[in-house]
Formats: C-alpha cells, sequence, structure tokens
C-alpha cells in the first residue's frame, strides 16, 4: 500500500473541517497512522490494544470507543478476531480531492496564511487606532478635570483669604484641637462635630477644650458631645478666666482627704470606747451599762 504519510495528515485536517469526531478518535488515527509508517505501510496491521492504550494515552474502553468512529467513518476498518488474539486495521487512504497534488494547490494555503497575516495586521492597526483616541480622550478628560480642581482651589484660597482675622484664627484653634482629639483616639471628626469643635474653641478657647477634653479621655470617652458638655458645666460654675479643671481637682482632693480623717476619727472613738468598757470578749454583758455613743 503506498501512502504519502504527510499527505494523510494534512488530507485528515481538511476533511475533519467539514467531519467532526470526538478527539479520542483523532488521536487514536494518528496513533495508528504512526504505526503504519514505522511497519512499511502494510495493507493490515495487527496492533494489541496494550500498544494503542500506552502510545495514545487512551483507556482500553475509550480505545474501543474511538476505533468503532474511525470504523464508522471510513477511516481505519478493524476485525476483532476473538481470544487473545490482537485485532486487525485497515488504513483507508484519503481520496484525490483531499490530497494535495499540485503546486497551486500547495500555493493555497500559503495565499490563505498570507491573507490571515494581512488581516491580522489590519486588526492590530484598528486596535491600536482606537487605543491612541481612546488615550487622547482620557487625556482631555483629565486635563478639563485637573483643571477644575485647581480653578475650585482657587476660588476656595480666594475665599479663605477673605476672611477675617478672627475667623481665620477660630479655624486654626479648631484645627489644633482636631488634630489633639484624632491623637486621643477621637477618630475623624464630621462636618457638624468640626463646625461644633470650632465654636467650642471661640467660645471658651483652646485651652479649656484641651482640658476637658483631657477629663473625657481619662473617663474613657471619646465623643466630643461630652466634652462640649464639661464645657458647658464649667461656663455655669465658672468665670472664663478661671481654671476649673484645676479648681475641681483641688475639691476632689480635700474631699478625699476630709474623708480619711473622719473614717480615722470615728475609728477612735471605737477603739476609745473599747479600751473604757474592756474587751469585748471579757465584757459582762448583762450588767453593761448604756454607752450613749
Amino acid at each position: 500500500m503506498k501512502i504519502k504519510y504527510l499527505d494523510e495528515i494534512n488530507a485528515f485536517s481538511r476533511w475533519l473541517t467539514g467531519n467532526p469526531i470526538p478527539a479520542p478518535a483523532r488521536l487514536l488515527w494518528y496513533t495508528i497512522m504512526q504505526i503504519g509508517n514505522e511497519t512499511g505501510w502494510k495493507d493490515t496491521l495487527y496492533i494489541p490494544i496494550s500498544t494503542l492504550v500506552s502510545r495514545s494515552g487512551l483507556s482500553s474502553a475509550g480505545v474501543r470507543r474511538a476505533r468503532k468512529v474511525l470504523h464508522d467513518n471510513g477511516l481505519v476498518l478493524y476485525e476483532s478476531r476473538g481470544g487473545s488474539r490482537s485485532a486487525s486495521y485497515k488504513i483507508v487512504p484519503f481520496p484525490a480531492q483531499f490530497v494535495i497534488q499540485n503546486a497551486a494547490q500547495k500555493a493555497a494555503p500559503i495565499v490563505a496564511h498570507n491573507e490571515q497575516q494581512k488581516n491580522i495586521k489590519n486588526i492590530v492597526a484598528h486596535n491600536e487606532q482606537q487605543t491612541e483616541q481612546q488615550t487622547e480622550q482620557q487625556t482631555e478628560q483629565q486635563t478639563e478635570q485637573q483643571t477644575e480642581h485647581i480653578y475650585k482651589s482657587r476660588v476656595e484660597k480666594s475665599r479663605v483669604d477673605t476672611l477675617s482675622t478672627v475667623e481665620r484664627n477660630r479655624y486654626i484653634g479648631a484645627a489644633s484641637i482636631i488634630s489633639a482629639a484624632m491623637k486621643e483616639g477621637f477618630g475623624q471628626p464630621s462636618a457638624i462635630i468640626t463646625e461644633m469643635i470650632a465654636d467650642d474653641a471661640n467660645t471658651y478657647g483652646n485651652e479649656w477644650c484641651m482640658q476637658a477634653m483631657k477629663i473625657a479621655v481619662g473617663r474613657n470617652v471619646r465623643k466630643w458631645n461630652y466634652c462640649h458638655g464639661i464645657l458647658k458645666k464649667w461656663e455655669r460654675e465658672y468665670d472664663k478666666t478661671a481654671k476649673p479643671w484645676e479648681i475641681e481637682e483641688a475639691k476632689s482632693h480635700a474631699g478625699s482627704t476630709q474623708y480619711d480623717a473622719g473614717t480615722e476619727k470615728n475609728h477612735g472613738r471605737i477603739t476609745g470606747k473599747i479600751e473604757k468598757y474592756g474587751n469585748p470578749d471579757n465584757l459582762d454583758w448583762d450588767n453593761l451599762p448604756d454607752p450613749k455613743w
């Protein structure tokens, strides 16, 4: 049997375009063709199924299903001989219309390949043009956004420059308090809280605000509303020139000292009574006079 290996492979590839078969059947066809080429294209090949399994990578059941597909499509005819004997396989060459036989036909794939490459180049060029256009549009959009941002920044700067000295100091004071509050774990203030801090700084001064915040942190409360409440209390009870935190601390210390003194005094009274009337364990409780404490 005269078979041109390369022509058959090319013919099989063209045949597949109109006759799709499962991938295992294609793999088995290539395997059988390779064995036929190695054995000199004998009319009949006797191939053990174990050989087809090892060379194709298919399972034995997969080989049986694939060879049936090849047989039904007239590509490779097989016959099971029963027992332990290997099945016989006959390769059916493709007809002339599937085989390249002249120079013109051989050139056709090259022409098609060149045409394909030309189409690819056109697609690439088109994509590059679209990319350039998109880049230009994005650049213009970014430029417009940057210009708008610069304009707004200048307008805002102009507005801030026109603020009165009092207003400017008000915001500067608020900024220092906000910075300190964030360091103490108060978190990022909202616009409303920012305005409240600015008002408190302007009304009570930075020192009062800082000390109120210090007290709130000491009580493990990190909310400016709590600090605002402390400031309002100080405003009701003290003059703006006073330092309420020092006064209250002194009062707290004095109260604690007075409490300790009272406790010691009561302890002395009890001790004195015990000394007067004796040890409670040795007292005659039936004849004990009224101590009138």
